[in-house]
């Protein structure tokens, strides 16, 4: 029968042995582990002519010693879409990922990325990209136009451009170019809305491949945000039709800062407080009527600080508001004809 000093030493060498052999055991754990590896990571599609679809493959294999698990992939616009051959790929396996870009609402060299989520330890999220050239038989510069904030009264000053005070802009240019068909011509521009008028310029030489086609807002203009859009009609059976968006902030004599209001805050904290200013920049009285908070988590106040002109509203959370998220308005009534009511956005969130 051994005695205990045996068992004792049997145990040390058996350690002894583990240790000596540890660089061993670690590089089998590491041989059994999943390792992705792509051929490429970056593509060059080539040359498309927009609204083609073009896919684009992204050949990888699992180097590793375990299954290989593809947990997501993901693109990084809406104008791409991926697809992966197979989810799981064991030990010497190969898979592919497909991505499918479609070129519409495209032009030049865009850039996009692929973003593929593994198992893989060592390298548990890996990037791909593509790239290539996007060309148009129809070339629209620029396709958005945003005119900034405007004064109504501007659009009501029957004065020339060039003879305004205050030098408001309240024309746009639009380049219509043709660069594979140079007879190609613009055949005419329709606004979506009144406040927009467009009207296509007379070309400079009958083989220039550009047309000019201005841009304007007009008094039908209403007060606040203006989102519209002109069409452009072409004599290109490709692209018969081009759009472009036209942005405006139109503003009357009212003025109401901020319009909105982003906040966070505890519930415990009684003292918060956001405030709203309002103004007028006319020669009319100003009367604030009411304030209505759709929210429902503030106190309202509305203080005079210049009789007739100017005005502060205080919003003060209320000790009753419950945690959460908050997106709503706060509506401002006044009696001015042109903009009665004034809106003052709400997003964010109360905390407990």
């Amino acid at each position: 029968m051994h005695s205990r000093e045996f068992w004792l030493g049997k145990r040390v060498l058996i350690v002894a042995a583990l240790f000596l052999t540890w660089p061993d055991l670690s590089a089998w754990a590491e041989a059994r582990e999943p390792d992705i590896q792509f051929e490429t990571q970056t593509a060059d599609f080539g040359r498309l002519l927009e609204g083609e679809k073009t896919e684009i493959h992204y050949h990888f294999r699992n180097a590793g010693g375990d299954t290989l698990i593809i947990k997501n992939v993901r693109t990084s616009c809406g104008c791409t879409a991926a697809l992966v051959s197979e989810k799981r790929v064991a030990p010497g396996g190969k898979g592919d990922i497909r991505v499918t870009f479609n070129s519409s609402g495209f032009g030049g060299k865009p850039h996009k990325t692929v973003s593929v989520w593994s198992n893989d330890p060592d390298t548990p999220k890996v990037t791909l990209s593509f790239s290539g050239i996007v060309w148009s038989e129809v070339e629209v510069t620029p396709r958005r136009i945003a005119f900034g904030q405007i004064d109504k009264a501007a659009l009501n000053d029957p004065s020339p451009d060039g003879k305004r005070e205050k030098a408001v802009r309240l024309w746009r240019e639009v380049r219509v170019k043709f660069p594979t068909n140079p007879k190609l011509t613009v055949t005419g521009a329709m606004a979506s809305s009144p406040a927009l008028k467009a009207e296509v310029m007379p070309r400079a030489s009958e083989d220039s491949g550009e047309d000019v086609v201005r841009i304007g807002l007009t008094p039908e203009a209403r007060i606040g945000s203006l989102i519209e859009q002109v069409t452009i009609s072409t004599t290109s059976k490709i692209k018969p039709t081009v759009t472009v968006r036209v942005h405006a902030e139109i503003r009357g004599d009212l003025v109401a800062t901020p319009r909105s209001l982003p906040i966070r805050v505890s519930r415990k904290d009684t003292s918060y407080v956001r405030q709203v200013f309002v103004w007028k920049k006319g020669e009319k009285n100003l009367r604030i009527e009411a304030v209505k908070d759709l929210t429902g988590i503030f106190l309202t106040n509305v203080v005079e600080l210049r009789p007739g002109a100017q005005y502060r509203i205080d919003l003060r959370l209320k000790p009753d508001a419950k945690p959460g998220s908050v997106k709503g308005k706060v509506i401002v009534r006044t009696n001015y004809p042109e903009e009665p009511l004034v809106e003052i956005s709400v997003v964010g969130r109360i905390e407990e």
